[in-house]
């Protein structure tokens, strides 16, 4: 939507050359999930709540990642572009830890689908997606976006009501609503 804005990055962390293929879809159909109250679990640089929080001006969002070095970008982000009074950045291992708020109106997932290697590991994904139970108010939405192959679906059925939004350049980009 003609919003660009640059961040800052670290060596290692997704997406650290430029906005992904991914995340622009979900940015492109962002306007299916209103709210005021975000989260971005695995916000990487944190370019969804970032884009988010400019577009809606009333907004807050937490935004949290396991990666200590996305989280230490996203902070800067946050700060550079004058958004400090309206979000939060956390380390969180959705695998290990509870998530670091509830009550959202929307959440806007670009989950890690790799683990330390070149495997696919849905680990972290899956574990994200059983915190937007805890995370989401009833009426909430998420946004999950990702590469057609994988099977997200299954995970995602029993939280709420599913639906394909889009399917671009080989991603899909799905709502679900508590």
């Amino acid at each position: 939507a003609g919003d660009r804005f640059r961040l800052a990055s670290a060596p290692g962390v997704f997406s650290a050359d430029g906005l992904d293929p991914a995340s622009r879809l979900l940015l492109e159909h962002l306007e299916a999930a209103p709210g005021a109250r975000i989260f971005d679990p695995g916000c990487g640089l944190g370019a969804l709540a970032l884009t988010a929080l400019r577009r809606r001006p009333g907004a807050t969002a937490v935004l949290a990642d396991a990666d200590r070095r996305a989280v230490e970008a996203a902070r800067a982000n946050v700060a550079t572009l004058g958004l400090g009074d309206r979000a939060a950045v956390h380390w969180w291992d959705a695998r290990s830890e509870p998530p670091p708020l509830g009550g959202c109106d929307v959440a806007l997932v670009n989950p890690p689908f790799h683990g330390s290697g070149v495997a696919v590991d849905l680990a972290s994904a899956r574990a994200i997606f059983a915190a937007l139970g805890v995370v989401l108010a009833p009426g909430g939405r998420a946004l999950v976006v990702a590469n057609l192959t994988l099977p997200y679906e299954r995970d995602l059925a029993g939280l709420g009501r599913l639906e394909r939004l889009a399917v671009d350049a080989g991603f899909k980009l799905l709502l679900l609503t508590r």
